[in-house]
């Protein structure tokens, strides 16, 4: 019904956001020691995963993105960027 009317419950986009302690031996009382992950409704995920599953030939990215990839992380793009800076930190004129 959600593909065929084209109309997602507004509930889909509603999440509980938790915050997490990144580092158990840093100060605890820092907002910088945390980071917050999104608790999503299990019906929104599962109707994502059958979405992708049904539209993933037909999704493409450009060559340069690396975050949200399969087979493709930080640090890929990070060997990436390394890789060339030290390309043209060898070719640059002295």
């Amino acid at each position: 019904m959600i593909i065929r009317h084209g109309i997602v419950p507004d509930d889909f986009g509603m999440g509980i956001i938790i915050p997490l302690i990144k580092n158990n031996e840093g100060n605890k009382t820092s907002s910088d020691n945390y980071r917050g992950i999104t608790l999503s409704p299990v019906l929104s995920k599962l109707f994502e995963m059958i979405l992708l599953n049904d539209m993933h030939c037909l999704l493409e990215s450009d060559p340069l993105q690396f975050g949200f990839k399969k087979k493709s992380s930080c640090s890929h793009a990070i060997f990436a960027l390394r890789s060339v800076v030290e390309h043209y930190c060898k070719w640059a004129p002295q």
